[in-house]
This record gives structure tokens, sequence and C-alpha cells, in this order.
């Protein structure tokens, strides 16, 4: 097997992943009152789109990527298996007496994630897994991860295709298999299978929230999670469960700190020397070509990371906090009062790097 830092394309069981199945007459319905996206754009079986469930309050309390299955009103809710009674006790609270049917469906599939740059073997391995065999009369569903502020899935174009992007997704494209098979996705040979830690370590890189790990149940807020930039969230679908500080916000255009990529290196000058050039902070990293993991990724770094939580300080100043690392990576929530390129971050006295991820919009360059 390559080296992680040589890889360009790997698969993996998605670490915590598990599955619910909503089905009934009143599912589009339910989901679009009581979810942040517009479920209605969700037409065809692979259709994806990235949502959350909130409280009251506008407060996060489950994420899940929500793909359309293969039968009509029928709903797959891909999220962390840890939060699946909580979530399953949220929908049986508001569900009533709607036409809704839950189905914990986790045993039945493997979930795996493709991650590539090349957006041509990540469309190829979509069709080609869409177009496999039912195994054990259940059928792969395969599509890309719709987290990305550049697809539009759903969409259709004029000829009635689904709308295509010229931007890979950055955590490339997922596949459901089932899980009485020990089959692995339709892969080229050349994909290389990678462990749960690894995969993570890239979502960090990508600078992408995970459910219940860097984000928090009834605490955290989704647009400081750049759901509005993962296209996690409708500001035109009308009203569901939760919107009304999402909308506030957005519209006023008050976010403070968001969820960003960092490296940690030890404490020392102000600049660092990645590649052969040197790193500042809020730089924009996308030099690395066609590899996943960037030059800076270290997976043999015995350097000791802040634990999550850790308070980030800038210039002993707070500054946000850590949210989750993994070798020499992770990712933080950082206020945005302290832009400088040139300020010294720290926790627990190990340097902090923020960086802006490739697929972050023009508009995030100014972090406001």
């Amino acid at each position: 097997m390559l080296p992680l830092s040589k890889l360009k394309s790997a698969f993996c069981k998605i670490p915590g992943a598990s599955a619910l199945c909503l089905r009934g007459a009143d599912t589009t319905k339910f989901l679009q009152d009581k979810t942040t996206n517009d479920v209605n754009k969700l037409i065809s079986p692979g259709d994806s789109q990235l949502t959350a469930f909130l409280n009251r309050k506008g407060r996060f309390l489950h994420s899940s990527l929500l793909v359309k299955g293969h039968e009509e009103n029928e709903y797959i809710l891909i999220t962390e298996s840890s939060g699946i009674p909580d979530l399953s006790k949220h929908i049986k609270l508001f569900k009533f007496r709607s036409k809704v049917e839950m189905e914990d469906v986790s045993n039945m599939y493997n979930i795996w994630g493709v991650l590539s740059k090349d957006q041509q073997l990540l469309e190829q391995a979509v069709e080609e897994n869409n177009s496999a065999p039912a195994n054990d009369g259940v059928n792969s569903l395969a599509f890309l991860d719709p987290r990305t502020p550049t697809l539009d899935h759903g969409r259709k174009g004029e000829d009635g295709s689904a709308a295509k992007s010229s931007f890979p997704s950055p955590m490339g494209a997922i596949v459901l298999t089932t899980s009485s098979s020990s089959c692995s996705p339709c892969l080229p040979d050349f994909v290389e299978y990678i462990d749960g830690a690894a995969y993570d370590a890239y979502r960090m890189v990508q600078g992408i929230p995970r459910d219940n790990h860097d984000m928090f149940r009834n605490e955290s807020f989704i647009l400081e999670s750049n759901y509005d930039w993962l296209s996690g969230v409708s500001f035109t679908k009308g009203c569901y469960l939760g919107q009304e500080l999402t909308a506030r916000s957005h519209h006023t255009g008050v976010i403070r700190k968001r969820l960003m990529p960092v490296y940690f290196v030890p404490s020392g000058p102000n600049k660092q020397e990645i590649a052969g050039r040197d790193i500042k902070n809020y730089e924009r990293w996308n030099d690395d070509g066609d590899l996943l993991f960037p030059s800076y990724f270290d997976p043999n770094s015995k350097l000791l990371i802040p634990p999550t939580t850790t308070k980030l300080r800038a210039n002993d100043k707070p500054a946000g906090k850590i949210l989750a690392s993994a070798f020499n990576v992770g990712v933080a929530q950082v206020r945005f009062e302290h832009t400088d390129p040139d300020t010294v971050f720290e926790a627990d006295g190990v340097r902090v790097v923020p960086l802006i991820p490739s697929w972050w919009p023009e508009e995030a360059l100014g972090l406001s």
C-alpha cells in the first residue's frame, strides 16, 4: 500500500456511519417541515443533500446525509451511529399521526466513502455501483457526496440529467452496499483501502464537520459549522423547526466564528516553512495537485496535540477552541477578530495554524 502522503484515491468504510430509513405517504412533508434543507429537490434515487435537525431555539441536534431511496416517498438518513437512538426519539416525537414509518437499516448496509480529486473517477464509481445487480435483494445506492457549495443535487439539466460540477466534492462519493456480502464497492484496482482514522483525518483537512465529534447537540450553530457553504441549508424553502435563528444570522451576515481546518506545529517563529515556502494563517491551501493529503499532513507525527475543547488563544487572547484532532491536523472553531496572517495562535503551548480549504467560496477570503 502507498503511504498516505502519496495517495491520489482511496476508499473506506465511513467510521461511525449508520442509517435510518423513512417511508410513507407523509414522509416528504414531514422532512420538509423538520430539516434545514429543501427535500423537494430530491427527485430520483441517489439524489442527496446535507441536512440537519434543529431544536426549537435553532441549535443543532442531528446531522445527516439525506438520500432519496428507490421507492416512492422513501428516504435514507446517513448519520452517526451514536445519535440513532436520540434521532429516532426526535422523529417519533414530531411525527404524531403522520403516515411516516421509520426503520433502522444500519445492519442492512455497509456505508463506504470514496475519496479522489478526479471527478471522472467519482462519477464513474457512482454510475457503476448504481448499475450493479442487486445482492440478496438489496440494490446498491451510490451518489456524489453533497457536502459542497458547487453541486446542486436533485436539480436537473435541460435534458433531464443530473447537474454536474466542475469541482469535485471535497468528500468524494458515497456507496451503500448490502452488509450481508463481503464485497467492496465497484472501484478500479488502484483505489487503495484506508482505515477510519485516515478517512477522518482527511475530513478534518477538508474542514468538514462531523456530527457529535465537532458539532455538539443543543449547543452548536450550523452556520458556524459552514452549513451555508456546504449546501446544507435552504434559505428559500419556507418554515422549518428552528429556522428563525439560522435565517436571521444569514440575512444579517453576523457570523463571527467558523469551523476551520488547522495543523499543529511546535511553538516557534511566526512563519512555518511547509513544502519549501512560508505558510501563514488564513492562507488558502490548494497546491497539492491530485494528491489527497496536503504536504503539511504528517501521519507519523509525534507532536502531543491539544485535546478536544482546548481553548485557542491568539496573542494571549481568546480566539476559539479545538473541536477535533488527529495526527498533526484538526478542526477548530476560530473567531475572526484576529485576521492578521502573522498572528500567533496557540493551544496548550502548541502552535496552531488555521487554513482556508480550497472549496471555500471567494466570500470566505474576507473572513466575515
